[in-house]
């Protein structure tokens, strides 16, 4: 017997036992197939201030139109990105930008919940997870700007990345009040900083570093002292 007839045998045999009722795998109507290493994203060490992005593959393994009508989050820190429509066969999927301001510190969780007309899986929970560091040391954190009675003051706070070298160095600027920036030297490049601060007025005001457009911050509170010239 060739091969070209042991595959007809074959054919014949699975028609056999199938029958005339014998049906496709595929789902009929739509069937939303997601990625088999789960929906569960551990974003690990986040700094905070940043944006994160999650992608999340989809696809459309039905015979008929997928439609999704929301992705609901738990908050308003994640936004979502996603087709409305998937057609049978067809592929696409939803991007997450997840923004850490605010965040608290330490470990935290979101969800997200993706709405579809796939009767057997109507509702999809996308859970992303993390924690958050504060990536800046101030040193002292309440500094005191020091003068002489007529004089401008000043005073200099030691500033130390926690977490790995930086890609640029440190830019550092006023938040409010009548304290200025007036220096930022780098004492260990990408690691440490010394920051020196100016002041005219008896008032409080933060200072507020930033790196790469990430927003992440440390906070000093400057106060001003005057002393009386000896002679």
């Amino acid at each position: 017997m060739d091969s070209e007839l042991a595959f007809r045998w074959i054919a014949v045999f699975s028609i056999v036992l199938c029958g005339p009722g014998c049906t496709s795998n595929v789902q009929p109507g739509p069937k939303l197939a997601l990625p088999d290493a789960g929906l569960d994203y551990d974003l690990g060490i986040v700094v905070s201030g940043e944006e994160r992005r999650v992608t999340v593959r989809l696809a459309n393994e039905g015979t008929e139109e997928l439609r999704i009508s929301a992705v609901r989050s738990s908050c308003g820190c994640i936004v979502a990105d996603y087709p409305a429509v998937l057609a049978a066969g067809d592929s696409g999927e939803i991007a997450i930008v997840l923004r850490t301001a605010g965040f608290s510190r330490g470990a935290f969780v979101r969800k997200l919940v993706a709405v579809s007309n796939d009767a057997a899986r109507p509702n999809v929970t996308v859970v992303v997870r993390g924690e958050v560091v504060v990536p800046f040391v101030a040193d002292p954190a309440h500094a005191t700007l020091e003068g002489v009675v007529g004089s401008a003051l000043s005073g200099v706070v030691s500033v130390h990345w926690r977490y790995g070298p930086l890609a640029t160095e440190l830019t550092v600027a006023s938040r409010r009040g009548h304290v200025v920036v007036t220096n930022v030297r780098p004492v260990v490049s990408g690691r440490e900083y010394e920051v020196t601060l100016w002041a005219e007025a008896n008032e409080k005001a933060d200072v507020v570093g930033s790196i790469n457009s990430s927003h992440a911050q440390f906070a000093v509170v400057a106060e001003r002292t005057v002393h009386a010239e000896l002679r």
